[in-house]
């Protein structure tokens, strides 16, 4: 051989070796595809809003516990509004395929700037006469709103309309949880804590379950299941003994679930920390446990109050009949629905059939100072209130701006002083 086909030789091998190790590379450390607000993205969210110096950020909601179909969700961080997001949700039309719609919300008024198809994959190019139809409903408006849709498109029209009413009854749903989401992460490696169930309803004396997520963006440079991973739980500052986790695996995700049993009424928060080699990703959870409503109310009624036993239902007026740890009785209602949210209310009674003490808990009332109105009932007599009926007039007015509040009150105590009375006759 001689040498001029000698260096081709070599000149080949030498080729291939390095076209393989590229390959290899690039398998291992390839470029991830865009992620966040890309440029076209932005492009269509200015547009929307009419704004050209906006800017916008993905939000991480994946601990939200949002409906599926919610696929992202971006908020404004400059601009002449900050006070908009936009969500990403999806409407299903059928066996033909899927829509995916846009929609800018003002968090100001809780209300709909405006709406753009991102994508649609049905065979119909279109499927709503007017997008503008969307523009400055609120969620109530819009749910109970048939929009119209262009001919031989219903079904692509409706699952646009479904996507804006899921996205908008979603933000509804969970507003503050959702503006208080941090910014994404695209990062190798990300740790998300969550509870199974929503902080609010969470209730000193229940067990929770905690769920860790440790996601990789790249399983190949960094797999979850290989995770060293640090679990911290302190409860009001004092570090407690970490339950032993169930762990699974899912996709490009490490789960680890641990059960936090009979939480007290205190302040807890979950550290976590992951480590892969040299990479590692942390987070934290922070969440308050308050005493069940009929505890908490009761302990401002009567201090020294421990404990709250239930002594009896009603099955006519639905109220009940509590005990404390000091002998008390206190009549309630709890759960009164009326329009703006839940009325809950607790009485006690003196010797004389008057109301002593009053306390409770209204949902949903705006600029309402509960105490100073309930203050209004003290001295007064249980069976002139159980003859309540809505129209009648106290000796007081209902609150300016919170009618309704004060009129469910109102009505809330009635029926507790009926059931008082009831008691009485036995």
């Amino acid at each position: 051989m001689n040498k001029t086909l000698k260096s081709v030789v070599v000149l080949t091998v030498i080729a291939v070796v390095c076209a393989g190790l590229l390959t290899v590379a690039n398998y291992f450390w390839k470029a991830e595809e865009p992620q966040g607000v890309t440029a076209e993205m932005l492009a269509i969210f200015r547009e929307m809003i009419d704004d050209d110096s906006a800017e916008f950020y993905e939000l991480e909601i994946s601990g939200l516990g949002l409906h599926e179909n919610i696929n992202n969700i971006y908020k404004a961080s400059a601009g002449q509004n900050k006070d908009i997001i936009i969500i990403r949700a999806t409407g299903i039309a059928g066996s033909y395929g899927i829509v995916q719609m846009l929609t800018a919300i003002n968090t100001n008024n809780d209300t709909i700037i405006s709406t753009e198809v991102y994508l649609n994959e049905t065979d119909r190019e279109e499927g709503l006469k007017d997008l503008d139809a969307f523009k400055g409903l609120d969620n109530q408006t819009l749910q109970n709103t048939q929009f119209d849709v262009i001919s031989q498109s219903t079904i692509t029209g409706n699952a646009m309309s479904d996507a804006v009413k899921l996205a908008m009854a979603q933000y509804v749903s969970d507003k503050q949880e959702i503006l208080d989401a941090p910014a994404k992460s695209y990062d190798l490696l990300t740790v998300n804590i969550f509870l199974e169930k929503d902080i609010e309803d969470l209730e000193a004396g229940e067990s929770v379950k905690v769920l860790i997520e440790i996601i990789s963006s790249n399983t190949r440079k960094a797999n979850p299941k290989k995770a060293s991973v640090d679990i911290t739980i302190t409860r009001n500052g004092d570090k407690m003994s970490t339950p032993r986790p169930e762990i699974s695996y899912k996709d490009n995700k490490a789960i680890y679930t641990l059960t936090l049993s009979r939480i007290r009424a205190n302040s807890y928060e979950i550290n976590v920390k992951a480590t892969i080699k040299k990479i590692t990703a942390e987070g934290s959870l922070r969440f308050d446990v308050k005493d069940k409503l009929e505890l908490e109310v009761i302990k401002r009624m009567f201090e020294g109050t421990t404990e709250v036993t239930l002594v009896e239902e009603d099955t006519e007026t639905g109220a009940v009949l509590y005990k404390n740890n000091l002998g008390n009785d206190i009549y309630a209602y709890t759960g009164y629905g009326y329009e703006y949210g839940d009325s809950n209310i607790f009485i006690s009674f003196d010797e004389e059939g008057k109301i002593e003490k009053i306390d409770g808990k209204v949902t949903n009332s705006i600029s309402f100072d509960l105490a100073e109105y309930l203050q209004n009932f003290v001295r007064l007599d249980a069976s002139e209130l159980a003859l309540y009926e809505k129209k009648e007039d106290l000796d007081f007015g209902a609150v300016s701006g919170a009618t309704v509040t004060s009129e469910a009150i109102n009505e809330t105590v009635s029926i507790i002083c009926q059931y008082y009375q009831s008691r009485l006759g036995e």
